[in-house]
């Protein structure tokens, strides 16, 4: 018995701990019934069962721990939750075959929530909850690669800042100011498809990610489309703010699939401050001139 036991504690990780009901619990059976039940008959109904059932009998077969995993399981009640599994052998048997598997269960929902808080904190703005520079760019850079790898539609980016925002925060106090650039990303948002992204990089400036745009004329379709959405007066603080908001659009177009993120933002970078330089409210695209063909297309 003393060293059964021993074989136990030597199979628990040290980051774990056993709790007796958590395997029962997450699978929706209860422990008395898994008492002289083989696998099948203990988790065959359940739900996530099959998962189980087969890792059970591959350590029962070679007799080799599985590694320690997540999965996602189903309660009782119909909730998801997440657990960690780490599944031993026992050799209980005098020839030292494997006779049981010892199985730890720990429950990691709560872990998994707090995880997914934090990445949620480190990827998206706490004003306007949209994606940050961080997320913007791993998407950009995704965008890119697929670009290259298979051969998709050309990338467009968009740099919008807004016109005078220090007046607004100068005039109206800074809950204004932030109510008004909530507003902006709200409308930014709605003014897009849904496959496009829009993140605030900081400050007044925001940033367009646009899939698959043919040519600069779309793209600069998409940044007139953008500065439409801007004319309606924006409520802050229960009242129109006085000042009409409007943005300096700047873009560039991914038009090689080895073009590198640095080099698509640096360009529509460039292009959003000679739209500033022309005053408020102007349209700037790397390597457009409006009176070409593309200007007249609609973006899909």
């Amino acid at each position: 018995m003393t060293e059964l036991l021993g074989a136990i504690l030597d199979r628990i990780p040290h980051f774990g701990h056993v709790v007796d009901a958590a395997m029962a619990d997450a699978m929706g059976v209860p422990a008395e019934a898994m008492v002289g039940k083989t696998p099948d008959e203990i988790f065959g109904a359940a739900p996530n069962s099959a998962r189980m059932i087969r890792e059970i009998n591959e350590v029962l077969r070679t007799g080799d721990s599985m590694v320690l995993h997540e999965v996602e399981v189903t309660d009782p009640s119909g909730r998801g939750r997440v657990v960690r599994n780490h599944r031993s052998a026992l050799p209980l048997d005098a020839t030292g075959g494997v006779s049981a598997v010892l199985t730890v269960t720990q429950d990691i929902t709560e872990l998994k929530r707090v995880e997914s808080a934090l990445r949620r904190r480190a990827m998206y703005d706490s004003l306007t909850a949209l994606p940050n520079r961080l997320l913007f760019l791993e998407r950009l850079v995704h965008a890119l690669q697929s670009m290259s790898r298979r051969g998709a539609s050309r990338v467009g980016l968009l740099f919008c800042d807004v016109d005078s925002f220090k007046q607004v925060n100068d005039t109206h106090g800074h809950l204004v100011g932030d109510q008004v650039l909530v507003g902006v990303a709200a409308r930014l948002r709605q003014a897009v498809r849904p496959q496009d992204t829009v993140a605030r990089f900081g400050g007044d400036e925001f940033a367009v990610l646009v899939s698959r745009v043919p040519d600069h004329g779309t793209l600069n379709i998409v940044a007139a489309r953008l500065q439409e959405a801007m004319k309606a007066p924006l409520e802050a603080a229960g009242e129109v703010t006085s000042l009409p908001v409007t943005l300096s659009v700047g873009g560039s177009l991914a038009e090689q699939a080895d073009i590198r993120a640095e080099t698509l933002l640096e360009a529509a970078d460039r292009a959003m401050y000679r739209a500033k330089r022309r005053g408020p409210g102007q349209i700037e695209i790397e390597g457009f001139e409006p009176t070409d063909s593309g200007a007249d297309r609609q973006v899909s």
